[in-house]
């Protein structure tokens, strides 16, 4: 995705602010420093090997709009421990050029040097080019193996940053941007945006994808798969497996992940147009050997793909695997597509994205038939005993690094914040404010409060005290308990 860095405005008055508003966007006269993306296309070339590795280029078509020369720009790269990032190189107008580490950022941020001013209203071309190594790479959105590869919608790619400046405009990607992936023949590819032909490239194919405004950032997912396209309910489904699966379990597959994702866009919106498919995907045993941790598994989860390890009988997952994962894998992951990448957490509420995720396959589970106060007696009895193992922290303040006995606890409560709220506003009620949440803020990040904004407007209550009470304070409140310990479960 990519990044401004901008500075919050001073408060000044409502004269001054419409004045400055006006200025900004109609009168064509520029106000402060910046530029503007004109064009842009990012290339990936998947260089099998052991390890495999990825050649990765940007090109951009970037013009001064600003009010002033400007001497750098700033761009967040990819880091050298976390995506293995080696062989960095860059381009002005096709002069190498040496990049500087930003002094007053994070590592990972950089500033591109202009050789001479570049000056107001001239267009310059930026290129950026470096190979990324999955081992040994830490970051879980970006995964390769021999038969197969992934990288997620973010932190793989340059992010562009603007300027902390008034007015400084932001750095929104171009409408359209271009993504090439090359791969050997044998590997299918499915990407962002809207496929563009294939072209033979010395014994490799390039695939050309175009993203258009309202498309998920870039992500990639290629390998050698066999493909059964199903239409079920009026949804595509590609079901992607090593080994062939037999067409009654092909069949059986798509309906259950139409049912999934005809439930998710009537009650959370409509996928980008340029999604023509949901995919199935068997992950392959090369994913599971690598030790499939909490974060492999949101980084393995890309918009619109599923992962369902149990299509392909001759990839069985052998032993040891974390009982979770039997749980989080097919059509009930799908919400993930809508809270992970339609809105994106913030880091700070990265246990709500979460618990939307958990809590709207609650909510099909329920729409199928499955009983509510299962599974509210469910995660009563796994907080009870994952309390004796842990101690708890305030949900709000976890962090995906604490201890595993810690995650579980706080994830069988955030499930129940999401069924006591049911009680409080009414289950329409809370599906209407994520609904409401997820278009006013698409392609945008949220956090509590922006849920909780949501969530009061629906059901015009002050919820604070009910947020305090859950996310701040420790154990599951007596009324709630009262009302589901040991029956019921059935909404009041």
């Amino acid at each position: 995705m990519i990044r401004t860095v901008r500075c919050r405005a001073p408060v000044a008055t409502a004269a001054l602010a419409g004045l400055c508003s006006i200025c900004a966007g109609g009168c064509g006269v520029p106000v402060a420093p910046g530029y503007q993306i004109k064009n842009e296309t990012l290339a990936v070339h998947f260089v099998p090997g052991t390890p495999p590795h990825f050649a990765i280029r940007a090109e951009y078509r970037l013009a001064n709009i600003g009010n002033a020369p400007l001497h750098f720009i700033g761009v967040e790269l990819p880091g050298e421990k976390t995506f293995g990032r080696s062989n960095l190189r860059a381009e002005i107008d096709g002069k190498e050029i040496i990049l500087q580490h930003n002094p007053h950022e994070t590592p990972d941020d950089w500033r591109v040097p202009m050789a001479a001013p570049w000056r107001q209203k001239e267009k310059i071309t930026l290129t950026l080019a470096y190979d990324l190594a999955t081992v040994p790479s830490t970051d879980p959105r970006i995964f390769a193996a021999a038969n197969m590869f992934y990288l997620n919608d973010s932190g793989w790619f340059p992010g562009l940053m603007g300027f902390k400046a008034f007015l400084s405009p932001a750095i929104t990607r171009p409408n359209p941007t271009d993504l090439v992936v090359t791969v050997p023949p044998d590997f299918r590819v499915t990407a962002a945006g809207q496929p563009g032909g294939t072209k033979n490239q010395s014994g490799e194919i390039e695939h050309r994808f175009r993203i258009r405004k309202g498309d998920f950032d870039p992500y990639v997912l290629a390998g050698q798969y066999q493909q059964q396209i199903v239409t079920s309910a009026g949804v595509t489904v590609a079901i992607w497996t090593f080994n062939p699966i037999p067409a009654d379990q092909a069949q059986e597959t798509a309906a259950q992940v139409a049912t999934a994702a005809n439930f998710c866009a009537k009650n959370f919106g409509p996928l980008p147009r340029s999604m023509k498919a949901i995919y199935s995907v068997q992950p392959g045993k090369s994913v599971f050997n690598e030790g499939l941790t909490w974060k492999r598994w949101q980084g393995l989860l890309l918009p619109g793909v599923i992962y369902d390890p149990t299509l392909d009988p001759a990839e069985s997952l052998g032993k040891g695997l974390d009982s979770f994962i039997s749980s989080a894998t097919g059509p009930l992951e799908l919400p993930n597509t809508w809270f992970e990448h339609m809105i994106v957490a913030r880091p700070d509420s990265w246990v709500l994205g979460g618990g939307l995720i958990d809590y709207s396959s609650d909510t099909l589970d329920e729409s199928m038939g499955k009983s509510r106060a299962e599974a509210i007696a469910s995660d009563l009895s796994g907080y009870d005993q994952n309390r004796v193992k842990a101690v708890e922290k305030p949900i709000a303040s976890l962090t995906p690094d604490d201890p595993q006995a810690q995650l579980d606890l706080l994830g069988d409560k955030i499930d129940l914040f999401f069924f006591a709220l049911e009680d409080k506003c009414g289950q329409q009620n809370v599906t209407h404010a994520i609904h409401d949440m997820v278009y006013a803020l698409r392609g945008e990040d949220y956090g509590y409060s922006d849920f909780r904004a949501a969530l009061e407007q629906q059901c015009h209550q002050d919820l604070d005290g009910f947020f305090r009470t859950w996310l701040a304070q420790p154990g599951i409140p007596p009324d709630f308990r009262a009302r589901y310990q040991g029956a019921g479960g059935n909404k009041p």
